[in-house]
């Protein structure tokens, strides 16, 4: 078979429609009478109908609260943990701080740390016990020890609206 016989062949056979017969002569799709097409839209609106009923109508969330509320700023969003120290730091991004909780014992460790504006991207390197805390708003991170709770020196100045914050404590390196 020639090349342009065999390109002829898989374009005629590209173009078959999905469903159907074919007719012996000239190779053209049949059509569907009247009943046929009845009946597909009959099997769509079952289909339709069936799917409504089975299908939850909103969304499944896991509703359980496991002890009480533990109060934090205004607007949290970003979360870490240290594992080691059992520490939770929550971005507050409408307080523009950081709160801080014993994991231990679900209570905040003093007052919210202030950061830069709109905090929302937490990370934490478990060896250094280093805070890492992408400020949306002012393009900077904060960098928070982790033993005094204080922010170190002054914001590192970053790309446009940091919002995640990687960390690799293997090295030691911080990706926004």
């Amino acid at each position: 078979m020639s090349v342009i016989a065999s390109m002829r062949h898989m374009i005629e056979v590209s173009s078959r429609p999905l469903f159907g017969s074919w007719q012996a002569e000239g190779r053209r799709p049949a059509r569907l009478n009247w009943r046929q097409r009845q009946r597909a839209g009959i099997l769509a609106l079952v289909l339709v109908m069936v799917s409504a009923l089975v299908l939850p109508s909103r969304a499944v969330v896991a509703e359980t609260t496991i002890g009480a509320a533990i109060p934090v700023g205004m607007g949290p969003f970003g979360v870490a943990v240290n594992p080691t120290t059992h520490r939770v730091y929550v971005a507050n991004s409408d307080s523009n701080s950081v709160s801080v909780i014993d994991g231990a014992t679900n209570t905040v460790v003093g007052s919210p740390i202030a950061v830069g504006t709109t905090p929302i991207g937490v990370g934490v390197n478990s060896k250094t016990n280093r805070i890492y805390v992408g400020n949306y708003s002012s393009n900077t991170v904060s960098v928070i020890d982790g033993v005094t709770n204080t922010v170190i020196s002054s914001s590192i100045q970053v790309g446009s609206r940091p919002f995640g914050v990687g960390i690799n404590p293997a090295i030691n390196r911080v990706y926004v």
